[in-house]
């Protein structure tokens, strides 16, 4: 699953037609810049920085996860 294994799917973000929601820590810099950028090549990229979350924010601030996933699917 790592992203070095992965293929590149940059070239085909700007004909996601999805609503897209990138969930990023807002200490983990790396994942931090790429979001950003990502989000920049979807039509309708959200971006939702974690504060005091690093790399896994889903166990890092749980709480603040869970909001913003049930914020952005209900």
């Amino acid at each position: 699953m790592s992203i070095g294994n992965q293929p590149s799917f940059w070239q085909e973000l700007e004909f996601l037609a999805n609503r897209t929601i990138l969930i990023v820590g807002e200490m983990d810099e790396k994942f931090l810049k790429i979001n950003t950028l990502m989000k920049a090549f979807l039509p309708r990229g959200e971006l939702c920085i974690i504060p005091q979350a690093g790399h896994c924010v889903h166990l890092e601030n749980k709480e603040e996860f869970l909001k913003t996933i049930i914020t952005h699917i209900g």
